[in-house]
């Protein structure tokens, strides 16, 4: 019992420090709302949700499993931008910017 307790543990460090440097480069602050033309958009970092809700109607809301992981090695800005995919959109936040795009 105590070797399979240790394992866990091990597990759970090592699951760690694995997803923990994906986050770095995104802003230290959890939880930020935009103020768009077309809507609200509330962007919470650390646990890598979305929340994009129209003016005229209609939310959306993304947990982490739309979330797209970073690749810094393929694109050094990789990082600084975080996103979520579901379908043909894209939702993405950069800076005060969140864009939406529809294939591409």
């Amino acid at each position: 019992m105590k070797k399979l307790l240790s394992i866990l543990s091990l597990t759970s460090i090592a699951t760690t420090v694995v997803i923990s440097p994906a986050n770095a480069d995104y802003p230290a602050f959890a939880n930020t709302t935009f103020h768009g033309s077309k809507g609200t958009y509330t962007i919470n970092y650390s646990a890598g949700t979305y929340r994009g809700c129209l003016y005229s109607g209609g939310c959306i809301t993304l947990g982490r499993k739309y979330l797209v992981p970073c690749d810094g090695s393929k694109e050094p800005d990789a990082c600084e931008v975080i996103s979520w995919k579901k379908g043909q959109y894209i939702y993405s936040a950069h800076d005060e910017n969140v864009y939406v795009s529809k294939n591409g």
